[in-house]
């Protein structure tokens, strides 16, 4: 069965993706992230959570590729793979997601994927909603509102408002902009609360 894992973000998701790791043995694993997504950190996952610590994924997807094919070819060079990781699941395409399905119905791979559950605009994500008619086994990891402290079921990002303007918070490199936050909370936010930052 596919298990997933989700959250808003800061609720550990890569977090327990390298404890996962950490119980297998390297050449029993793939991990599958998008190119998108690992090219801003030098080809690496990186968890807020596990600083210093970083996981090189096996293969950096793009939209156009084909997780069955790229796992036949690894599979010709490593016939021990037993389970594949998905991290940043909800920049894979429907098609990859079907393609997951496939190595486990007809491999027997175990697949393991994590992502986000909402944008930063409170939507759902295409892709996780398709996972998610697909899955039986979703587990949801919870954080705390950045604001209230009730348990947060969505994002923002800090340097936007709720009508999508960019607004003028001095962000550094390497400082957060998503943060979670519950529907509430969500709801309330104006200009004047982001410069709390």
């Amino acid at each position: 069965m596919v298990k997933f894992f989700t959250g808003c973000v800061m609720s550990g998701k890569t977090r327990l993706l390298f404890d996962f790791i950490n119980l297998c043995c390297s050449e029993n694993y793939l991990v599958l992230a998008p190119k998108l997504v690992v090219k801003e950190n030098g080809n690496k996952l990186t968890s807020r959570a596990v600083k210093d610590k970083y996981i090189t994924p096996d293969l950096c997807l793009t939209e156009n590729d084909s997780i069955l094919k790229l796992f036949k070819e690894k599979l010709k060079r490593n016939k021990s793979i037993q389970i594949v990781f998905c991290d940043e699941i909800q920049f894979f395409t429907k098609q990859q997601i079907d393609d997951l399905f496939t190595l486990e119905e007809d491999y027997g791979i175990k697949v393991v994927c994590f992502g986000i559950n909402k944008t930063h605009r409170n939507e759902d994500w295409p892709t996780i909603e398709y996972l998610k008619r697909r899955i039986l086994d979703i587990t949801t990891l919870e954080v705390k509102c950045m604001s209230c402290r009730a348990i947060a079921n969505t994002n923002i990002r800090s340097d936007y408002n709720l009508e999508e303007e960019t607004i003028s918070i001095n962000i550094k490199d390497g400082e957060e902009k998503y943060f979670p936050i519950c529907n509430e909370c969500y709801k309330k936010k104006t200009r004047k609360w982001f410069s709390l930052f």
